[in-house]
């Protein structure tokens, strides 16, 4: 009987290189090997605190969010994937953020929650919806509903010139005027109350000319700080000498010359009540014509704008 050699019987064992989960080193420096791309990303961070590489073999860019259906990386797969507010739609065809189609795919964004289907953009208001998307702001004032711009689809406040006010947002803004915001005012070097007031700046823009004046009966320049916080020159009444309720009570018929109660703020010396002709009206103290509407004179002692 021939006796084969031990030897013989050994069979040559090849090692085959895998990647299981714990085989880190390879995974990094072969993030690509099939072996690799079967792990899933996220949850088996690898020793260096970094998440592997995914299915998709890792997403980034335009096409952030793998789709591990087909492992290829993508815009999106849902609308919460898209970010933009200007392309907030995810579009399960192309896989990519596009323009919005309606109100749901920009309730998530907060600052502008309304589809304006013109353009596909998130905006904060349309036309259609400036009753629930721009409500009055809460005061204790008689409510001021605010309306949407439709050029800017921003919510706009409805109050002008020297009208009473508790925040930025509830003055109007003026293609044709300029800004105006809500302003701390004085009387006779006494705090006051707040009123919209126009920005100097935003008035030389809306004409197109940069050396433009303030507009009468708010002629004087004061730089101030708006309750928005906005520092800038605006223009204002003459405060030294009356206010805003006794400058909108211009030209209103009143008692008599002795009562001044009917021409400007209760209690304060604001308004005169002066003869014009057969009648009474209210008027106010003036440094000059500025001071007063267009084409109203300054005149008499003292010194007001008159009437008629």
């Amino acid at each position: 009987m021939t006796i084969k050699p031990a030897f013989a019987f050994l069979v040559p064992v090849v090692l085959l290189s895998a990647c299981p989960t714990e085989s880190v080193p390879f995974c990094e420096s072969k993030p690509n090997d099939p072996a690799c791309l079967a792990l899933d990303a996220g949850a088996d961070a690898q020793t260096d605190g970094q998440a592997d590489a995914g299915p998709c073999g890792g997403c980034s860019g335009d096409t952030p969010v793998c789709d591990e259906a087909t492992n290829r990386c993508v815009g999106c797969l849902q609308d919460t994937q898209c970010t933009d507010p200007a392309a907030p739609r995810c579009n399960t065809e192309s896989n990519t953020c596009s323009p919005c189609m309606d109100d749901d795919q920009c309730a998530r964004f907060s600052d502008t929650p309304v589809c304006e289907t013109g353009t596909g953009v998130c905006v904060e208001c349309t036309e259609a919806t400036q009753e629930a998307a721009c409500p009055p702001i809460e005061n204790d004032r008689p409510a001021v509903n605010r309306v949407c711009n439709v050029e800017t689809f921003e919510c706009e406040g409805t109050l002008g010139f020297c009208q009473r006010c508790v925040s930025d947002e509830e003055c109007l803004s003026n293609d044709q005027v300029g800004t105006f915001r809500c302003i701390p005012l004085e009387f006779d070097g006494m705090p006051r109350d707040n009123y919209c007031m126009l920005d100097l700046e935003s008035h030389r823009a809306a004409l197109d000319d940069p050396s433009a004046n303030c507009p009468p009966q708010q002629f004087a320049q004061r730089m101030r700080t708006s309750l928005g916080g906005v520092e800038a020159l605006y223009c204002v009444v003459r405060e030294a000498n009356t206010t805003c309720e006794a400058v909108l009570s211009f030209g209103s018929v009143c008692a008599e010359d002795t009562v001044a109660e009917d021409c400007g703020a209760s209690g304060l010396d604001d308004g005169v009540c002066r003869q014009m002709g057969r009648g009474f009206a209210c008027t106010y103290e003036c440094a000059g014509p500025s001071d007063c509407p267009d084409g109203v004179a300054c005149d008499n002692a003292p010194r007001t704008c008159n009437p008629f």
